[in-house]
């Protein structure tokens, strides 16, 4: 038994023209994008919540403190882009979505 086709059972939806492919996505697929990126945005998050602690913890050491701000940098980039994401597939999905969270900041 083969499994239904998710493009016969579900609205397609237009891909972002920043996404990459061109194309449609289904319903389905655009669920799953939406999780991957609401778990890269966490995994952001935590990011910055360790960097900080270790930031308090190395005040003493101007070296270690330049090291963990680079991540924690990294890991706010790492987020915005993953909110950038999401927000472009709901603009296609035709979801209102806020402005500021379309671009990400250099």
């Amino acid at each position: 038994m083969q499994p239904p086709d998710p493009a016969s059972s579900r609205d397609e939806v237009a891909r972002p023209s920043g996404a990459g492919a061109a194309g449609s996505i289904t319903g389905d697929l655009l669920r799953a994008e939406l999780v991957r990126a609401n778990h890269d945005v966490n995994n952001a998050l935590n990011s910055v919540l360790v960097g900080s602690h270790l930031l308090q913890l190395s005040a003493a050491d101007p070296d270690a403190v330049r090291r963990h701000a680079d991540r924690i940098a990294q890991a706010a980039r790492q987020g915005v882009a993953a909110a950038s994401r999401a927000a472009a597939l709901l603009r296609a999905a035709g979801v209102a979505t806020p402005s500021h969270v379309s671009e990400p900041h250099p």
